[in-house]
């Protein structure tokens, strides 16, 4: 379990580890055929649909929160919610978090006040910003599942600004059940997509020895045939999306998951897979119906619009490239904009509090377990880029030490 959690920083065999219920009841072996504008019309009522009946949970005065990033999911329960009859515009919240200027600060903010919401940034990179042991240590109690500690604590400060009756709309599933984690070339047999998710999933390799079989912690049969969903995406919904989106992302009741719903998966699950690839349809449904909210730049674009085309898209990431080249050679520390939520490399580096905790998990991780980690901690500090190694380590001591 240990080598598990420390390889993937998580653990694909969780309790909660299964192709979710909702899912095998959705997918059909027989695609649906329709005119791609017929399909889009689908779409978005199958959308609706799943809003809808999300809303059926809920009391009729609560507020609405929306945790905004600069991706294309929560935009779209935004703008979902915007329109929606029943919802008064002024019951409708949002909330921002990372760094000044990376894009899921930055874009989320602009959207927000493009359709005049009510947003909150936490600003994660502030000595205000509570990264304290005691405060982690907390969080990780409520833990049913090991996942990311520091990414899911963030996450878990959402609840803590809202004082009043409230629902907190999440964009859980909707990339991987939109396509976005199908592969272009599915494997035609299990094993072989075994060892894509192993190879894909592999978080900090260098902590385990040459003994250990990341293949092991997987099912030995798929759970459908393939022909119906892929292998890959069998794998993902069933491990990476149980084990390490979910309780990353979702902590209690509170949370309302329309992309989990069987309105929408019946829906995007069967169309043709061509129509996945990319979010293509996705994309299309959303910048048609919305096109207010979907004219806002996205990090799946680079920094673009959602529809914006594949040349100008490639010319966006070579100029990005060029331009963190030319930062560092200047000496200077850029934050690259696609930084998830703090740039973990650098502030390990800094007198902070999140150093101070992380630094304290790891030399308890030693004495707990033996195993020899206080030299990646010293590297780091010389230079090397063993932030993924140290935030394996913290996450797991603190499953070790703190989980039910």
């Amino acid at each position: 379990m240990i080598d598990n959690l420390l390889f993937y920083g998580y653990n694909p065999g969780c309790r909660d580890a299964a192709l979710p219920d909702v899912v095998r009841e959705s997918v059909s072996s027989e695609s649906i055929s329709l005119e791609r504008t017929e399909m889009i019309n689908e779409g978005i009522d199958s959308f609706r649909a799943a809003i809808d009946a999300e809303l059926k949970r809920t009391d009729q005065n609560v507020y609405h929160v929306v945790p905004l990033s600069s991706g294309l999911d929560s935009r779209a329960i935004l703008a979902a919610l915007l329109e929606h009859p029943e919802i008064e515009k002024s019951n409708i919240r949002t909330v921002s978090f990372g760094t000044p200027g990376t894009w899921d600060y930055e874009i989320s903010q602009e959207i927000a006040e493009s359709v005049g919401v009510r947003n909150t940034a936490m600003n994660l990179d502030t000595p205000s910003f509570d990264w304290s042991e005691a405060s982690i240590r907390s969080y990780a109690k409520s833990l049913d599942c090991p996942t990311r500690a520091f990414e899911g604590y963030v996450n878990s400060k959402v609840d803590e600004l809202f004082n009043d009756n409230y629902v907190i709309w999440s964009g859980f599933f909707g990339d991987p059940s939109a396509g976005g984690h199908q592969p272009d070339e599915p494997s035609e047999k299990w094993n072989e997509a075994c060892a894509r998710f192993t190879d894909m999933n592999a978080y900090a390799p260098s902590l385990v020895d040459s003994s250990f079989d990341p293949m092991e912690v997987l099912p030995a049969e798929p759970y459908l045939d393939s022909n119906k969903l892929s292998y890959e995406e069998q794998l993902d919904f069933g491990h990476r999306q149980q084990c390490f989106v979910r309780p990353l992302v979702i902590k209690n009741d509170t949370y309302l998951t329309p992309f989990m719903r069987e309105e929408w998966l019946k829906y995007m699950l069967n169309i043709p897979a061509h129509e996945r690839n990319n979010r293509s349809i996705f994309t299309d449904i959303f910048t048609e119906n919305y096109p207010r909210v979907f004219s806002h730049p996205t990090d799946s674009k680079h920094g673009l619009p959602p529809n914006t085309g594949r040349y100008r898209v490639f010319a966006q990431r070579v100029k990005l490239f060029a331009i963190q080249n030319l930062l560092e050679l200047s000496r200077q520390n850029p934050v690259h904009p696609r930084t998830n939520y703090i740039d973990f490399e650098s502030k390990l580096r800094q007198e902070c509090g999140l150093r101070t905790t992380v630094h304290s998990l790891v030399n308890a991780f030693e004495e707990r377990t033996g195993y020899e980690v206080n030299a990646i901690w010293l590297d780091h500090q010389q230079g090397k880029n063993n932030a993924a190694e140290l935030r394996s380590i913290a996450s797991t001591e603190l499953y070790l030490s703190e989980s039910k």
